[in-house]
């Protein structure tokens, strides 16, 4: 109770930040916010938090990236911000989270520079996504469609050229797989196959 209730300090801390964002004091906050959620991960409350509470963790981290990338870099260094990204991800499985998810995964491939073992545990995480399949179709609007998360994650393939050495073998061992795969997740690899070839 003690973390949750750190982090809505935390957030009200970002909100003034965000707002003086212009004077220099309040700099530093951004990357005091991103440690403060990846703490959550750390003790354990994360996977005991119920969809919306991880949704709002993850909506934070991607406004501290929309906003704040520079000072995100500078302070943390990108390596440390991916790493914690990633595990956040470990257990996730709720559609309207992973929409985040997977655009901050795009959004560190394509603008952050990173070290390669960043970007093979970034390429882990996603890639145990693929192909997407849901349970059940959501009648919630709100909640992402599985060609939505598809898209998005197709962009996360498509983000950087470091993924495409892993890619290219991955989805050709799933095409040549004896297990009986449906026709549309064929389909999908081999959609994938094509957007990463015209990346």
């Amino acid at each position: 109770m003690l973390v949750v209730i750190e982090i809505v300090e935390y957030t009200l801390l970002l909100f003034f930040c965000l707002r003086k964002s212009s004077h220099t004091d309040f700099n530093k906050s951004q990357s005091e916010v991103a440690k403060a959620v990846f703490a959550v991960d750390t003790n354990g409350v994360l996977r005991d938090l119920k969809a919306v509470g991880r949704l709002s963790l993850f909506k934070l981290l991607a406004l501290l990236v929309e906003k704040h990338a520079a000072i995100l870099k500078r302070d943390m260094g990108g390596s440390e911000f991916a790493k914690g990204v990633v595990s956040m991800a470990e257990l996730e499985k709720d559609p309207s989270c992973l929409r985040i998810l997977f655009g901050l995964y795009e959004e560190l491939g394509k603008n952050w520079v990173l070290d390669n073992e960043t970007y093979l545990l970034i390429w882990e995480s996603y890639v145990r996504y693929f192909p997407i399949t849901l349970a059940k179709a959501a009648t919630d609007p709100t909640v992402p469609k599985p060609d939505e998360l598809r898209a998005l994650l197709v962009s996360c393939f498509i983000s950087n050229d470091i993924y495409a050495p892993e890619a290219f073998p991955r989805l050709i061992d799933m095409l040549d797989t004896n297990q009986d795969l449906s026709a549309n997740t064929k389909v999908q690899e081999l959609y994938q196959l094509r957007k990463n070839i015209e990346s």
